[in-house]
């Protein structure tokens, strides 16, 4: 059994990036995450090809350059 504690202010956004990897590619994507006012996680940048994703408690948006 593994136990992993830590102090945090609730509630807490955690995120969590799972990409395919059709090609087998060695290296990741270059993805930068946005935060809001607060510093909580909002979404991410993709830089190429180039895409947004925000995402609430509500919706997830995808918006394309």
């Amino acid at each position: 059994m593994l136990i992993y504690t830590f102090p945090v202010a609730l509630p807490w956004r955690i995120v969590t990036l799972l990409l395919p990897d059709r090609q087998g590619l060695s290296t990741p994507p270059a993805v930068r995450p946005i935060y809001d006012d607060g510093g909580l996680p909002q979404g991410f940048v993709f830089e190429r090809p180039r895409r947004v994703v925000r995402f609430d408690d509500r919706a997830v948006l995808v918006e394309r350059d």
